[in-house]
């Protein structure tokens, strides 16, 4: 794959992951955590009925979670799709290795997390994110 193509799917993966963190934030809000409250429902599949009003525990781990989240979506965006579209092997790899660990903590503990709290469908849709965004990162090729 070319830099370029890795570049735009980072992009497309990155702001993926803003969305899903401005959406997740609204659970923190009471009064507009609808989005919020529907993003944990179809979340914690099958659907069956958007949860009641979260705990203030769970809005305040919504808040830090969402910011987290779309920090994570601004990284692989606006640092290192640009890196990477830079088509220089020393930098990319620096940036390949260090997105792929990032990539493989945030799977591996937040797949972890879901599951020992009893939403493993939440681990399912993490691996849709993991692949999107890892495969392109492993499929790279810069030139010599």
């Amino acid at each position: 794959m070319k830099p370029q193509t890795c570049a735009a799917l980072l992009k497309l993966i990155g702001y993926g992951f803003v969305v899903f963190g401005l959406a997740w934030v609204t659970t923190s809000f009471a009064g507009y955590d609808r989005p919020g409250r529907f993003l944990l429902d179809l979340l914690q599949w099958p659907l069956d009925g958007i949860p009641n009003n979260p705990s203030v525990e769970a809005r305040w781990m919504g808040g830090i979670g969402a910011g987290l989240t779309v920090g994570i979506g601004l990284f692989f965006a606006k640092v290192f799709a640009p890196l990477i579209a830079l088509d220089d092997p020393k930098i990319g790899g620096i940036v390949r290795k260090g997105a792929l660990i990032g990539l493989i903590g945030w799977y591996i503990v937040d797949g972890a997390g879901s599951i020992a709290s009893g939403v493993p469908s939440n681990a399912v849709f993490n691996t849709v994110f993991f692949l999107a965004a890892a495969i392109p990162l492993w499929q790279v090729k810069f030139s010599a």
